[in-house]
């Protein structure tokens, strides 16, 4: 989970206080380490930080040999966001056929 964002770390916060162990997922782990301890620390869970950005391709093939060869996971949440940058006269679907071709 995108877990610098306030939603992905009260995501991870929510997963946690339950007992869930967490697996964060941020493009720059050194900003979620703080919200690692605390969860380590507040809930007692096992907490790994594994550096990736979505939007590179081989980091994205990391994350998806993780979820598929760690049978402890059972959640998926992606928080991971998207950004357009569109004229104001185009429609959301045609900006995102675009994005997609």
């Amino acid at each position: 989970m995108n877990a610098h964002t306030a939603s992905g770390g009260e995501y991870a916060h929510g997963l946690a206080s339950r007992e869930h162990a967490v697996i964060l997922v941020a493009r720059d782990s050194a900003r979620i380490e703080h919200l690692a301890r605390r969860l380590r620390r507040e809930a007692g869970v096992t907490v790994d930080i594994l550096r990736a950005d979505l939007d590179d391709e081989q980091d994205r093939a990391l994350v998806e040999t993780r979820l598929r060869q760690d049978h402890r996971v059972g959640v998926l949440v992606n928080n991971a966001g998207m950004t357009f940058m569109v004229a104001f006269s185009r429609t959301w679907d045609e900006a995102l056929i675009d994005q997609q071709a």
